[in-house]
């Protein structure tokens, strides 16, 4: 089993664990069971929404456990996803055709960047996360004073007219 490594604020190596989904095989099928009347997702995603939605255990009331394993991790995911199907619009290349992976590529490092704009969220105590409007969730976190604030926000205008 791979795994996967964990940095500080300063990128510096801290340690490395493994991720439930990091082995899942390329024949995967999402599955869900039924569970008291619910719909339940099998997903790590799914399970780690319901534990926190049960409150299983204090870890999942907190919004920086669950914002570093969830989102943190989810948004390293999609990340990952869009450099792989990068290779794929390199590979095409002069190959006279639009590549199929750009789209889907772009999607994914939007989310990508979702995802930790809503872990900064969670960070400040905000407990609703709703939208997806990278450039209305940055607004939410009234970050404009922070060095590069304003070139942040050009760019986050731009990625939300891509989408």
């Amino acid at each position: 089993m791979g795994m996967r490594e964990r940095h500080d604020q300063d990128g510096n190596l801290k340690g490395c664990h493994n991720m439930i989904f990091d082995n899942i095989p390329d024949d995967y099928q999402m599955q869900k069971v039924i569970l008291e009347d619910n719909v339940f997702d099998l997903s790590y995603i799914g399970v780690m929404k319901y534990l926190r939605t049960i409150k299983a255990g204090e870890e999942f009331t907190d919004d920086k456990f669950y914002s570093s394993e969830v989102l943190s991790h989810m948004a390293l995911d999609y990340l990952n996803s869009a450099r792989f199907l990068y290779q794929g619009i390199v590979a095409d290349r002069g190959k006279d055709l639009v590549t199929y992976y750009f789209i889907p590529c772009a999607f994914l490092c939007k989310h990508s960047i979702e995802l930790k704009l809503k872990e900064c969220l969670l960070s400040k105590g905000v407990h609703e996360l709703k939208g997806h409007s990278v450039l209305g969730i940055w607004n939410d976190l009234n970050e404009d004073q922070i060095p590069h604030g304003t070139e942040l926000k050009l760019f986050l205008s731009e990625v939300e007219k891509n989408r």
